[in-house]
């Protein structure tokens, strides 16, 4: 992968994060001031709602993106580790991705038409599925920030911040991905800088000589 490549993959982990930082500050508010209705199925009808969807899946798929350019960067430095890592957190990124979709664009319509389905706990498969993606995505992420401590090429706080914004990610209260995203918005500027410092300050080449 070339370095443009990489230094986009810090840029969208940025964005990723500032997106899903958006969308987790105002879910926290929402919670604190008991903003909003109750029932998940008149909460899914509001515009609110279809914003913090729709900022929930952009920056899911941008983190995507940007967690292919950290480990792109850190490949060698973090071997197998990184790479059962990388591959751990990309996973478990995608499944949240599809729960965002499903977010996004299924509980809208179920909210109109089957209204007692949102409100009820999910069961069977459905339950299974939401709660292994939700278990995975801490873990994945938390497994990739240990990796990326241990690499030493991105500032050993931030990969600190990463696995503890993951392991934290854990709890079931509204705002612990706070860290998280802030953890990977910091990761990824780390990437984007450094790569643009690069771009910046060309290798010297040695003057040509005149033919005689």
């Amino acid at each position: 992968m070339t370095s443009k490549y990489i230094r986009w993959g810090g840029l969208a982990a940025i964005l990723g994060g500032a997106l899903l930082l958006i969308a987790d500050g105002w879910g926290l508010v929402q919670e604190v001031f008991s903003l909003g209705p109750e029932r998940f199925s008149e909460q899914a009808a509001t515009n609110t709602w279809t914003v913090m969807s729709v900022l929930f899946m952009a920056g899911g798929v941008l983190i995507l993106l940007g967690l292919v350019g950290i480990y792109a960067r850190q490949a060698e430095e973090a071997g197998i580790l990184g790479l059962v890592g990388f591959l751990a957190a990309f996973v478990s990124m995608a499944l949240v991705v599809g729960a965002f979709w499903t977010f996004t664009f299924v509980a809208p319509s179920a909210a109109t038409e089957a209204p007692a389905f949102l409100d009820g706990e999910p069961a069977g498969p459905l339950g299974i599925g939401f709660m292994l993606t939700f278990m995975s995505f801490p873990a994945g992420l938390a497994l990739f920030g240990i990796a990326t401590f241990r690499a030493r090429v991105f500032p050993r706080i931030a990969a600190v911040a990463l696995t503890l914004g993951a392991l934290v990610a854990f709890a079931p209260f509204s705002g612990v991905t706070i860290l998280l995203d802030v953890a990977l918005i910091w990761v990824g500027y780390s990437l984007y800088s450094e790569r643009r410092a690069e771009a910046a300050s060309p290798e010297l080449t040695p003057p040509v000589q005149p033919a005689v």
